[in-house]
């Protein structure tokens, strides 16, 4: 092999191996394998590359696919989620496969779950010694069985914790990381109960607990009366405004002036904001950390377009899901974008400070609750 083959060879060999795209995938479901019944299903694929290059993958789950940008040797999450229909007691294994564009591939079973009525998250490093103590506690309440996750491993979304029964810590809140802190106060805001025994003999933890707020009970409609009423006005404007020019061309200039002050004053009702094909209504609540929890029902028109509501929300159909009937996985309702018209309902958290279609929801005050 003459010296120029062989040096093409290697550099060949050497960049192929530096291309070369080793996956890892690793999948999460639920709080330690339990869902809430009646929340939110919420999976998390960790995608790995080892390569020294970026590249693009190609992750699919139950017929879906979602494409997936890695750094160079860098890691990425996709994140799934559904409503659990009524009546669900299990969710069965699944199977996510990520593919390379250049071939490399890897398939993991996504573990099955099961679905338990208002669960109690216990927050602790020793679950032996807490679960017995929370387990007696919560049978007198009528509470979901517990499950324990450590400080390190708390769910990092809200959406995970959607109708738990409790959270339960083995330590104060404030000696949570910023992380789980969050957690704690988003679930206080919520509505649910964070616990702590206080004292190694008490038979009942002492627990926090905020008034939740009650979510409108119909759907909210879209309408297009508002760009019905925009298209009207202006047609009345130009109709006036032609009759003024043709004054104005007979020298009636006073007439003209009476007219063009009735043209604009009848058409400034009508006009609207850019988003004047969604109909708001709901509630905000804050929610500490400068955001605030809302509760919301969106009519959304064919005129109302691209809607990006922001924050960290989740949104679905105002309509009920039908009993025995799963969804598949996607991520349309965490993209915080109306998917399009219709009757939508959103839950989440958005900053304090956001204006826009959120500044439609009735504020509410309401005590300050501090977890134990």
């Amino acid at each position: 092999m003459s010296r120029s083959a062989l040096v093409t060879l290697v550099v060949g060999l050497a960049t192929g191996a530096a291309q070369a795209q080793p996956l890892e995938l690793r999948a999460r479901r639920g709080v330690g394998g339990v869902v809430a019944a009646g929340g939110l299903e919420v999976v998390e694929l960790d995608v790995t590359s080892a390569g020294t290059v970026a590249t693009e993958v190609t992750v699919e789950v139950e017929g879906r696919h979602f494409p997936l940008a890695l750094a160079a040797r860098g890691r990425a999450t996709l994140t799934l989620a559904r409503r659990l229909p009524p009546g669900a007691d299990a969710v069965p294994a699944t199977t996510a496969r990520v593919r390379a564009r250049r071939g490399d591939a890897v398939e993991r079973e996504i573990p099955a779950a099961r679905v338990v009525h208002r669960p109690v998250v216990v927050v602790t490093d020793d679950a032996t010694a807490l679960l017995p103590r929370v387990d007696r506690w919560r049978r007198e309440l009528a509470l979901g069985p517990p499950v324990a996750v450590s400080p390190d491993a708390m769910p990092t979304r809200w959406h995970v914790l959607s109708g738990v029964g409790a959270m339960v810590l083995d330590r104060p809140a404030a000696a949570l990381g910023p992380a789980s802190r969050r957690q704690v106060a988003r679930l206080l805001a919520m509505g649910a109960p964070v616990c702590r025994f206080l004292d190694a003999g008490a038979a009942a933890p002492a627990c926090a607990r905020a008034a939740p707020i009650t979510p409108p009970r119909t759907r909210q409609p879209a309408t297009v009366r508002p760009a019905i009423g925009v298209l009207v006005a202006t047609a009345g404007a130009v109709a006036l405004g032609l009759a003024a020019a043709a004054l104005v061309r007979r020298r009636r200039w006073r007439v003209a002036l009476v007219i063009a002050a009735l043209v604009a004053g009848g058409a400034a009702p009508f006009v609207r904001d850019p988003d004047s094909g969604l109909r708001v209504r709901g509630l905000r609540v804050a929610a500490g950390g400068g955001e605030d929890w809302i509760v919301a029902e969106l009519g959304a028109s064919d005129l109302s377009g691209a809607t990006i509501l922001g924050g960290d929300v989740w949104i679905e159909p105002s309509a009920p899901v039908a009993p025995g009937a799963l969804p598949p996985l996607d991520d349309t309702g965490l993209a915080g974008r109306v998917p399009g018209a219709g009757s939508w309902r959103v839950r989440g958290f958005v900053p304090a400070a956001t204006a826009g279609w959120a500044s439609a929801l009735a504020r509410i005050d309401r005590p300050e609750v501090i977890a134990p």
